[in-house]
């Protein structure tokens, strides 16, 4: 079947080509997971996160390794902790007031502790969100074992099969959080309280508690500190906006 694309469709498209490419470069400067990011570790090289990728602090006993691109974290004994983490401050330094944006991919491999692995989201007014992945059965669960997403207060929030890779992503103003898990079109959390703790305003992942025994994997952490991701068009949304440009161009 034969198409015609219109003067006015033309138009429309050009103008939405000149926007992204503008939008892209002004508010991130790295893509990951089909958005655009102020910053990302992405295991890129095989490289652990270091001071360079950007400036990562690792803790714990515990074993970390990059294959693939993909980096495994593991603790094996009682109380053992791994993470990586970045202080309130140069990369991670989201504002009072200012929305920033938090996206993660990740697994667990196998569980021996409370939880399979946990993320951390701290802010500069004193308030934070801790996730924990993994199978639990508790009072907060009224007995009932749950695999899934749960809150530091063990409060499941979303049950889902953590053996596999999903996307998760945070929005948070320092007060409150929102919570998308693979579909970033509808949350499953939406403005909920973020936790009480003035000493933390970082943002790490892994094991920090000794709590989350076991083994998990990370495929990639990016953020931005102030404004939500730009989606990243695919390859045939991106051919329409150059023979969109092109038959501009020529008309002139």
């Amino acid at each position: 079947m034969q198409r015609f694309i219109s003067r006015s469709m033309l138009l429309a498209t050009g103008a939405l080509a000149a926007t992204l490419a503008f939008s892209t470069a002004a508010q991130a400067s790295v893509v990951v997971g089909g958005y655009t990011w102020d910053s990302a570790y992405t295991g890129d090289g095989d490289i652990l996160p270091t001071v360079s990728t950007p400036s990562w602090i690792t803790g714990g006993t515990g074993s970390a390794s990059v294959s693939g691109g993909e980096m495994t974290i593991a603790t094996t004994v009682s109380n053992e902790t791994k993470y990586f983490q970045i202080n309130s401050g140069g990369a991670w330094d989201p504002d009072s007031g200012n929305v920033a944006y938090v996206q993660f991919r990740t697994k667990v491999n196998s569980q021996t502790g409370l939880f399979g692995d946990g993320m951390v989201i701290g802010s500069n007014s004193g308030y934070y969100l801790q996730l924990e992945f993994g199978t639990y059965a508790g009072v907060e669960t009224g007995w009932v074992t749950k695999t899934g997403v749960f809150l530091k207060s063990r409060t499941n929030i979303a049950e889902l099969d953590v053996s596999q890779y999903h996307t998760y992503r945070v929005a948070t103003d320092g007060g409150t959080y929102s919570l998308w898990i693979d579909d970033m079109n509808t949350p499953v959390v939406n403005n909920a309280s973020l936790d009480s703790n003035p000493g933390f305003g970082g943002m790490y992942f892994g094991d920090g508690s000794g709590d989350e025994l076991g083994s998990s994997t990370w495929d990639y952490v990016a953020w931005n500190v102030n404004g939500a991701p730009v989606a990243v068009p695919e390859p045939a949304a991106l051919s329409l906006l150059g023979l969109g440009a092109l038959a501009l161009r020529r008309r002139k």
